[in-house]
């Protein structure tokens, strides 16, 4: 089970790393799409009333990340699967996170590019781009034939490549 130090641990070697070059690879990018999807409402929904609840205690947790700050939402988004995300209790989360963000702010090259990330989903849901479909856990199935795979190799994007998000679809 994914507990909340194993969340803060995550939190903690993803920022230190980027902090010094925030640079993505394309499964945190998709994991930070699965995140923006969940608080957006464009996911498929839930069959099994257990998937909906748990669904739904997902989505008020990153609303309330979300709350807390872009970038930290971005940090988590990149670190934590939503799948993992709804594991620890939620007073093991909170109010602890708004302390720790608090006490460890983000470097500006972070910051900025976290809100060029969020920019570019935001230009991406406005354009319907971000059609509901279902959300990746904390592991991708083997593509079909004939679908993209996807890379594993780290991916520098800057604001001109708003595409970065557009690594295959892997549903």
């Amino acid at each position: 089970m994914f507990s909340a130090d194993d969340f803060f641990n995550l939190l903690s070697q993803r920022k230190r790393a980027l902090d010094r070059a925030p640079i993505f690879s394309p499964d945190e990018l998709l994991t930070l799409e699965s995140a923006y999807r969940v608080i957006h409402d464009l996911t498929d929904n839930a069959r099994s009333p257990s998937s909906r609840r748990r669904r739904a205690r997902v989505r008020l947790r990153l609303r309330i990340i979300r709350s807390l700050g872009a970038v930290l939402f971005v940090l988590v988004g990149v670190s934590v699967s939503v799948t993992d995300l709804a594991s620890p209790k939620h007073d093991d989360i909170f109010p602890r996170l708004e302390h720790w963000w608090r006490n460890n702010p983000p470097s500006q090259q972070f910051a900025d590019r976290a809100v060029e990330l969020l920019h570019a989903l935001d230009e991406r849901r406005v354009r319907g781009d971000l059609e509901k479909r279902k959300t990746f856990g904390r592991t991708f199935t083997k593509p079909r034939r004939g679908q993209p795979q996807h890379s594993r190799e780290e991916t520098t994007s800057t604001a001109d490549q708003p595409a970065v998000f557009q690594t295959g679809d892997p549903s």
